[in-house]
């Protein structure tokens, strides 16, 4: 039986190979009003990812060749609360993940 291959490498010309980003964990951040929550974004990837945080459709936070990204949202309201996705993205390929924020 032949089983087709997932492709996680791409490779261009000069032999270098690009490697599909991957986002490691969606935790849901839970905090109280009127604190500061953090969302951290943290994704691995050859080259390095681009890194963005987006909340319905609109960009808020980004940075290019990093593996890390945390987006602050200090004095939290009820208002906040939702899903915010981080995006990785290289010249292999791009991914993204949910982050829920629940405010109390």
């Amino acid at each position: 039986m032949f089983l087709p291959l997932m492709c996680c490498c791409v490779c261009i010309v000069g032999f270098i190979c690009a490697v599909a980003p991957k986002i490691d964990s969606n935790d849901t951040v839970t905090v109280i009003e009127g604190e500061t929550a953090n969302l951290t974004c943290t994704a691995s990837g050859i080259p390095v990812p681009t890194l963005q945080w987006w909340q319905d459709g609109t960009l808020l936070k980004s940075a290019v060749n990093t593996t890390e990204l945390t987006l602050t949202l200090p004095m939290v309201q009820r208002a906040s609360a939702g899903y915010y996705e981080c995006r990785a993205e290289n010249m292999a390929d791009d991914t993204q993940s949910e982050r829920e924020l629940i405010v109390y």
